[in-house]
This record gives C-alpha cells, sequence and structure tokens, in this order.
C-alpha cells in the first residue's frame, strides 16, 4: 500500500498521542490534535478550534493552515480508524469536509509547499498506510505563473491502489499558457468514466464553445475523445491524448466542418484590412508538451459554394506586389470583388509564429495569399 508520508507524521503523532489520551478523557484532545498538527507541518502556522474523539474515531474542527504560498481552512476533518490496526499504522479514512484553499506565487513554490509533494521524515521509522482519502465541497482560488483556477471539487481516492473513485469538479474560469476557459464542469467514478464539458475555451482571439466529451484514463496516459464543440459558426469534433508523466507530451486532433470565414475575419479583428465571404473545412493537428506547442499542421479547402474576397488593407496589398514583382495598382484590381470557386488554406508553427499560406481559384485566375501571426503560439 501507498506510504503517505506527511500524513503519515500527521496521523501517527496526533492519533498515538489521542489513544492514549482517550483513556484520560477528552479534554487534552484538543491540545494534542494541535502539537500533532504543528509537529507535522512546521512550514504552516497552524491554528485549531476544537477537537473530539471516539473509540475510532477523531475530529478536528476549524483546522487554518498557512504559509507564504498557501492558505488552507477545513471546517471538519475525521479520521477513522481501528485501534488494533492503528498500531501497525493503518488509518481506514481521513474526510476532509467544507474546506478552503487559495494559493499565490510560482507553481514550483505551490506544489513544494503542499504535504503530499514534500518529502518529509519519517516520525521514528513510522509510516502510514491510508485507506481513502475523500475531499469534500473543497473551494479552490490558484493565482500562479502558470495557472490560474477558480471553482470547487470533491473526490474519493484510494492511495494503495493508486486510484481515484470518483471526482466531480465545477471550475468558474481558469487561465493557463494562453488558453482560457469558462465554466468546465468534469465527473468522473470507476464504473462509468469520465465526462467533461465547458461553455467556452479560447486561445488569444479563437474561440470554441459547447464542447463536451468523454474521457478515460489508458495507464498513464489520460484520452479525451471524442470532442464535440462550435467554433467560427461551424462544428468541430476531435480528440485529445495527454501522458500523465514525463515531460506531458500532448496531441490534439481536430476535424473542422464549415467554418465561417467572416467569423474568423470578426474574430481575429481583421474587418478594417480585408474581407471575405465563404466557408472551409478541414483538419488541424497539434502536437506539445509541458514546454509549450512544439508544431501545429493544418490543411483546409473550400466549400463548394466559393465565396468573395477583397483586400482593403494598402500594407498588405504592397507586400503582395512586392512578392509578385507587379505594379500595386495591378494587384489592386486582381483583388478587387475576386470571385473564388476553389480554397486551399494551410497553417503551419514556425517558431512563436503561426503562418497561414491561402491559395484561391476563380473566374479572374489564380490568387496566392500568405500572412504570418507573430508570437501567436
Amino acid at each position: 500500500m501507498r506510504k503517505v508520508k506527511t500524513a503519515g507524521c500527521f496521523a501517527v503523532i496526533i492519533l498515538s498521542l489521542a489513544l492514549v489520551i482517550y483513556v484520560f478523557g477528552n479534554r487534552f484532545v484538543f491540545h494534542a490534535a494541535r502539537y500533532g498538527l504543528r509537529k507535522s507541518l512546521p512550514q504552516y502556522e497552524i491554528s485549531l478550534e476544537s477537537a473530539r474523539i471516539t473509540r475510532d474515531s477523531l475530529s478536528l474542527y476549524g483546522i487554518h493552515a498557512k504559509n507564504k504560498n498557501i492558505s488552507f481552512d477545513a471546517r471538519e476533518t475525521q479520521i477513522s480508524f481501528k485501534p488494533v490496526n492503528l498500531i501497525r499504522g493503518k488509518i481506514s479514512k481521513i474526510a476532509v469536509k467544507n474546506s478552503a484553499a487559495q494559493a499565490r506565487g510560482p507553481a514550483d513554490k505551490i506544489l513544494s509547499a503542499v504535504p503530499f509533494f514534500t518529502a518529509s521524515a519519517k516520525p521514528s521509522g513510522f509510516s502510514l498506510h491510508l485507506g481513502q482519502l475523500e475531499i469534500t465541497a473543497l473551494t479552490l482560488d490558484i493565482q500562479s505563473d502558470v495557472l490560474t483556477l477558480k471553482g470547487s471539487m470533491s473526490f474519493l481516492i484510494d492511495p494503495s491502489a493508486k486510484k481515484i473513485a470518483t471526482m466531480e469538479t465545477r471550475i468558474s474560469s481558469a487561465e493557463s499558457h494562453g488558453l482560457s476557459f469558462k465554466n468546465i464542469s468534469v465527473s468522473f467514478d470507476e464504473k462509468n468514466g469520465g465526462q467533461l464539458s465547458t461553455e467556452s475555451i479560447s486561445y488569444q482571439k479563437l474561440a470554441a464553445s459547447a464542447l463536451q466529451s468523454p474521457f478515460h484514463l489508458d495507464g498513464n496516459t489520460l484520452k479525451i475523445e471524442p470532442i464535440r464543440g462550435v467554433t467560427l459558426d461551424g462544428n468541430l469534433e476531435g480528440r485529445f491524448q495527454i501522458q500523465l508523466a514525463g515531460d506531458k507530451a500532448y496531441e490534439l486532433n481536430l476535424t473542422l466542418q464549415q467554418l465561417s470565414l467572416p467569423a474568423l475575419i470578426s474574430d481575429l479583428k481583421l474587418e478594417d484590412k480585408m474581407s471575405m465571404t465563404g466557408r472551409f473545412l478541414g483538419k488541424i493537428l497539434i502536437h506539445g508538451n509541458n514546454s509549450g506547442v512544439d508544431s501545429i499542421d493544418g490543411t483546409l479547402s473550400g466549400s463548394n459554394q466559393g465565396g468573395d474576397l477583397v483586400i482593403l488593407d494598402e500594407t498588405f496589398l504592397g507586400n503582395i506586389a512586392s512578392r509578385m514583382n507587379q505594379p500595386l495598382e495591378l494587384v489592386k484590381a486582381g483583388l478587387k470583388e475576386y470571385h473564388y470557386d476553389t480554397g486551399q488554406a494551410r497553417l503551419l508553427k514556425n517558431g512563436r509564429d503561426l503562418g497561414l499560406d491561402l491559395s484561391l481559384d476563380g473566374p479572374k485566375g489564380k490568387r496566392h495569399l500568405s500572412t504570418v501571426f507573430h508570437d501567436a503560439v
């Protein structure tokens, strides 16, 4: 079974003292529990409102723990045990109810301040075997250099089997690496797997909404598929998988249907530079890891209806004329009220820039346009 080192320090000190004190009455329990908390978590300022012990449980009320990066409050914490098993370092369950956690600072500092992420020494060679850990109604407020998040969660985990039994999460808002999420809902249980939904997700100026997908764990790989949602007045489907160990390598594979070009231009705030009608469909493949996005490769094609293109920006027209080695007035005339019947688009990442190549074909001939979105990735 899993050895939970910091929790072991906490429980062994508190429960060993509390079990002895139980013989003499509950009046010493509060002092024993507070002493155990402070001894187990020396990096935190600890306060405790009250404590009560029975023959098979220890209840702690009003725990407040605080250090430079983390503040934690728990209205009630119940530690369930059997006296005969406690001697062997076994605890049936720790249940934390109505708690709140606030974290501020760099992510590495926050993680190092979380008890289960630290390698505390085991008291007197003792270690703890924990049967279940249950957190109910935990409110989260995190602001770090890589993640901003507000929400709540409840979960039940089995440390011995290293697995989550049940989980319910509601995140009102979250931001990380340029991605913004709104109203995320995650539910999971061992029998039925997981379900993920979010009201919206945005990156830079682009957004998708009404995303829904089941998910499951395959070893150390989290797989979210099939993903379904709405973007640019069209539909998207896809799959996402990420390695939970190592460098957190991930892959996002999207199929896009009937994307509106007017909606794209509007989202990118390009109305003063160009206008374009029509719809596109295609695929986009994105690879990356915890260091960022490695590659973006997208191929799109226009729908059968075609569309119209008008370039309004003089600088953009001048750049096209230079690349084509043609007079500016000739380029202007060629792109004035240009209608295309077919279109192809290619999306590629180059460093931190995102390049878009557009090839069109219509009654006035072929047109090739390219642009770069700097620092978009």
